[in-house]
């Protein structure tokens, strides 16, 4: 995986573009780009916190992505990854 593929999935997610649209696997993926320091996956995750605020499913829901992202960026070593292209 790379920071822009992260990002472009996320983006498709959120917008159904050729997949299911899934905010939360939209917050997911934008979670690991966006701790590479990809500024539209950044973006995406604002535009998401901003639609759906402080609703208590949409703020369970994104905790539980951005736990998820967590685990892929540990557990995938992202970091590494990400360094070395």
């Amino acid at each position: 995986a790379t920071v822009p593929a992260l990002r472009n999935a996320a983006l498709a997610y959120a917008e159904g573009d050729g997949v299911a649209r899934s905010y939360v696997l939209a917050r997911r993926l934008a979670g690991s780009a966006a701790a590479a320091g990809d500024a539209q996956a950044q973006a995406l995750i604002a535009r998401l916190d901003t639609r759906f605020g402080d609703d208590a499913d949409w703020i369970a829901a994104r905790d539980a992505a951005a736990d998820l992202a967590m685990d892929d960026w540990t557990g995938l070593q992202l970091a590494a990854r990400f360094a070395a292209q």
